[in-house]
């Protein structure tokens, strides 16, 4: 199980947590602790979630989610990785 937590924006901040569990391939993400994923990834390819995040300060965010042995989280923000876990 991995778990991370990841803070974007300038002005409106804004929170996105990510869950990942090798064991069970349960993928969950929270953007302002509002579930936005619950799926099941089964498989050895990451997989890119995108959301637009914001209502004055809008942003573009991409997060992969994949790994073999361990969890691993990629954050793009407006095309910049800005984040790995």
């Amino acid at each position: 199980m991995a778990e991370a937590l990841f803070e974007i924006g300038n002005v409106e901040k804004h929170k996105i947590k990510v869950y990942e569990s090798l064991w069970t391939a349960k993928v969950r993400i929270w953007i302002d602790d509002k579930e936005m994923v619950k799926t099941y990834q089964i498989g050895f390819n990451d997989k890119s979630y995108k959301f637009q995040v914001g209502n004055t300060e809008i942003h573009d965010v991409e997060i992969k989610v994949g790994g073999l042995i361990t969890a691993k989280f990629e954050i793009f923000v407006d095309g910049k990785l800005i984040s790995t876990a």
